[in-house]
C-alpha cells in the first residue's frame, strides 16, 4: 500500500496554504494602512465613539478590520483564550500587531479556541466543523456589536480548512456576513 500524500507533497500544500494566509494578511494590512483613517475611538468602556464632523461614527472597541486565526490540529483548544496567539500563526498575528499597535481600533484578532484534534479522541471531521463553528459564532457576535467591521480570516493546517469552509459559506451568501466584508 503506497502513502496517497507523500511527505514532500503535503510539505508542499502546507506551504501552499501558510503563503495564502499570509497573502491575505499582508492585502488586509496594506489595505487598512492606505485607507482613509476612521474616527478616534474611545479607550475604555462606556466612553463611546468620538467622531470628526461629516463621519460615521464607530462603537467603542469595534475593529476596522477583525482577523479571525483559526490554528491548526493540536495547536488549540475549547478552553483556550482567543485574545492570546498560539501555534504557527502567532508568528503572523504578532508582527501584524506589532505593525498596527499605534492605530487603535483599526485591527484586532481572535484566535479560534476550538477542538482542534485529529481522532484522538475527536474525528477530524467533527474537529474541523467545530472551528468553522466557532469561528462563525466570533464573526457573528463582533457583526451584532460592530456591523461595520470587515473580515479576514486565517488558518493554519486543520485550521485553513476550517477557514476555508467558512470563507465558502460566507461567499456563497451563507455565512453571516456579506462576502464583501471578508
Amino acid at each position: 500500500m503506497t502513502n496517497a500524500n507523500p511527505p514532500k507533497k503535503r510539505r508542499w500544500v502546507l506551504g501552499l496554504v501558510v503563503l495564502i494566509g499570509l497573502a491575505l494578511v499582508v492585502t488586509v494590512a496594506n489595505g487598512i494602512r492606505s485607507g482613509p483613517i476612521p474616527p478616534t475611538v474611545g479607550q475604555g468602556p462606556g466612553q463611546g465613539a468620538t467622531t470628526t464632523p461629516g463621519a460615521t461614527v464607530k462603537p467603542a472597541g469595534c475593529p476596522d478590520v477583525q482577523v479571525v486565526f483559526v490554528p491548526g490540529t493540536y495547536e488549540t483548544n475549547p478552553g483556550a483564550d482567543p485574545a492570546v496567539p498560539v501555534g504557527l500563526l502567532k508568528a503572523v498575528a504578532d508582527p501584524l500587531g506589532k505593525r498596527f499597535q499605534d492605530q487603535p481600533g483599526r485591527l484586532s484578532d481572535y484566535f479560534t479556541p476550538y477542538i482542534a484534534q485529529f481522532n484522538n479522541p475527536t474525528p477530524y471531521f467533527t474537529s474541523e466543523q467545530d472551528g468553522v463553528r466557532v469561528a462563525s459564532a466570533a464573526i457573528a457576535d463582533t457583526v451584532k456589536r460592530c456591523s461595520g467591521t470587515s473580515f479576514a480570516l486565517v488558518g493554519f493546517s486543520q485550521g485553513a480548512a476550517s477557514a476555508g469552509d467558512l470563507a465558502t459559506s460566507i461567499g456563497q451568501g451563507d455565512g453571516g456576513i456579506p462576502p464583501e466584508k471578508l
